[in-house]
């Protein structure tokens, strides 16, 4: 099942196949999936994690933008900086 994820008027809305699924969150100003783990990140510059439309972890301050691969999330702050994170945690900066 594919899922994708758009953000609109800073809400999550989630489609699988194609089709409308649901919204969930708020204040959000961009959003990535792998089809299984979506990350979003807040106006405040906070990375929020879901999975089944449900809240599992929010962390990190400063970022612009995050891609989610598996257990890893990946995080620009600023121009030339990009933070990993596994399970919500700081591993290292690229």
């Amino acid at each position: 099942m594919s899922i994708s994820v758009k953000i609109s008027s800073g809400v999550i809305q989630e489609f699988k196949n194609g089709m409308y699924s649901r919204n969930y969150g708020g204040g959000f100003v961009t959003a990535n999936t792998d089809g299984r783990t979506v990350v979003a990140v807040t106006r405040a510059g906070r990375i929020h994690e879901y999975r089944n439309g449900s809240l599992i972890r929010a962390y990190g301050s400063g970022i612009t933008n995050a891609y989610v691969m598996g257990d890893k999330v990946f995080a620009s702050v600023g121009q030339s900086k990009v933070y990993e994170y596994r399970n919500g945690s700081y591993v290292r900066q690229h």
